[in-house]
């Protein structure tokens, strides 16, 4: 038997709940017993009713808990749901002229749409509210946040240059800013979220060009050389900003490497040094630029997959290196006798004249190029013969003296 049996606790019922049913959020009107009435938002606390009270202040005030024997009557303004449609509507706007056509150019279109009129809006607020509608749209598609920054400072920026932006230009020169942004990818406006996550594959130029970014990364891992995407800079089929570590980590060497198509659609690389301009760091440039891995690393970005030495995985072919004065006439053999069989071919001016090399899938068409070129086949000797010969030339050219 419990010792508390029997005994009143003296404690009222407080009777039924008069806000029950109502949701969080919910606009109330209560009317109590003394003739007061309450006007605001329910909230809900540690099981506790409390109203939410506009009185002209950024906040406002709370009332309650109340008692509910004091409330004669609470009556729904507004649902949650009613709110909620409210501010959805006035945090949008009116909505930006166009309408939505759900593939991969209509969810691109629409979003630089969208982004074009938040950056040429004059009004803060009517900013934010097309920049909502954007977001509503890059939400279906499930866009990278990373992705929509970019695609609205692009807009912002085209509002004072007509030249395409690079990742420097939309942050400034600061790294941090710069990890905020990423260029999106064609596939990633598209509606289905397995082809947005699929892998893309290489285009079939960029295979065949020996220079080109795709090939030049597998060149220089190769080699042994840490090659990665810059902060600062982007990784595309048709340009690059690459930081590389020589072997050996960032002691034996760093070099900042941007390549790029030039008007001719062939690629070309550039490096420069990565360093803080010390006196300690430019002795450990020197000493790298002395030391053979540095003329390794400038022949990779001269030659790319066609650097002596580098052995792609699963790769066959015949390689035939040549010096000549026209590389057209070895463009025109190779079309007219040697069509299809052609891997890779890169022809580069040097000061013994034009290097060509040609990769052949075929022997037989390789054996039949080297018997129709063996004069002009790149060996040592050769290269010595063509230094004597432009010698000759600029001496043959050269004024004779007065005598």
């Amino acid at each position: 038997m419990d010792i508390l049996d029997g005994i009143e606790d003296g404690i009222p019922d407080p009777g039924p709940d008069p806000f029950a049913g109502r949701d969080d959020q919910d606009e109330l009107l209560v009317r109590f017993v003394d003739g007061r009435r309450l006007e605001g938002t329910l909230m809900r606390v540690a099981g506790m009713s409390f109203m939410q009270v506009k009185d002209g202040s950024l906040t406002g005030r709370a009332e309650g808990p109340f008692d509910p024997a004091s409330i004669a009557s609470v009556t729904v303004l507004r649902t949650r749901q009613e709110v909620f449609a409210e501010r959805y509507e006035r945090q949008r706007g009116d909505p930006v002229p166009g309408h939505l056509v759900r593939t991969r150019e209509g969810y691109e279109a629409r979003l630089e749409r969208l982004a074009k009129a938040a950056a040429y809006a004059e009004e803060p607020r009517r900013r934010r509210q097309i920049r909502a509608q954007f977001e509503d749209v890059a939400e279906e598609i499930a866009l990278a946040k990373t992705k929509r920054t970019w695609m609205l400072a692009v807009a912002s920026w085209y509002r004072y240059s007509n030249q395409e932006p690079t990742k420097v230009d939309l942050s400034g020169g600061c790294m941090t800013t710069a990890m905020t942004f990423q260029r999106p990818r064609p596939q990633d406006f598209d509606p289905d979220p397995k082809v947005r996550r699929a892998r893309v594959p290489v285009p079939a130029h960029v295979v065949a060009d020996p220079l080109s970014t795709w090939n030049m990364l597998r060149a220089l891992r190769s080699f042994g050389y840490n090659a990665r995407a810059s902060v600062l800079g982007e990784v595309t089929w048709d340009a690059a900003g690459l930081l590389v570590d020589f072997p050996g980590g960032r002691e034996k060497g760093r070099f900042s490497v941007d390549g790029k198509r030039d008007g001719s659609g062939a690629m070309t690389w550039t490096c420069y040094w990565d360093g803080n301009g010390t006196a300690t760091d430019d002795r450990r440039r020197i000493r790298c630029q002395n030391g053979a891995e540095f003329q390794t690393f400038r022949n990779i970005l001269a030659y790319g997959t066609l650097t002596p030495g580098y052995v792609g995985k699963g790769e066959t072919g015949s390689r035939v290196d040549l010096l000549v004065d026209e590389p057209q006439a070895v463009e025109a053999w190779l079309a007219e006798r040697a069509s299809g069989t052609v891997l890779r071919k890169l022809a580069r001016e040097t000061d013994v004249g034009w290097h060509v090399v040609v990769v052949l899938a075929d022997a037989e068409a390789a054996a039949s190029f080297r018997e129709s070129w063996r004069y002009e086949i790149a060996t040592d000797e050769r290269i010595r013969e063509r230094r004597r010969e432009l010698r000759d030339r600029r001496n043959d050219a050269s004024a004779s003296p007065v005598p």
